[in-house]
């Protein structure tokens, strides 16, 4: 399996006067296709009015929330969707 390359991006909206609102952070991954790379933004499936369900970009408020949110759901050591069999060698002496 090949590993995926993140990266975290914040985005800050500056209003008229040049004052600094909230920092947003978001992840990225990179993509490779035969014609070169992208990046890709993480997203979630979200509610968009009564009916509706769309995907939104994933937000964060903190670069540390990012990381252990890739370190935690996007690249866990622990095995999802398979049976994982472990062998145990006992010997009686």
């Amino acid at each position: 399996m090949k590993s995926k390359i993140y990266r975290v991006l914040s985005h800050q909206y500056f209003d008229e006067r040049g004052v600094g609102g909230k920092i947003s952070y978001f992840i990225e991954y990179q993509r490779k296709t035969i014609f070169g790379n992208y990046w890709k933004r993480i997203k979630h499936t979200e509610s968009i009015g009564l009916t509706d369900i769309g995907k939104v970009t994933t937000y964060f408020n903190s670069i540390g929330s990012c990381k252990k949110f890739i370190k935690e759901t996007l690249i866990p050591n622990k095995p999802k969707g398979k049976w994982v069999t472990k062998e145990e060698l006992c010997v009686n002496n």
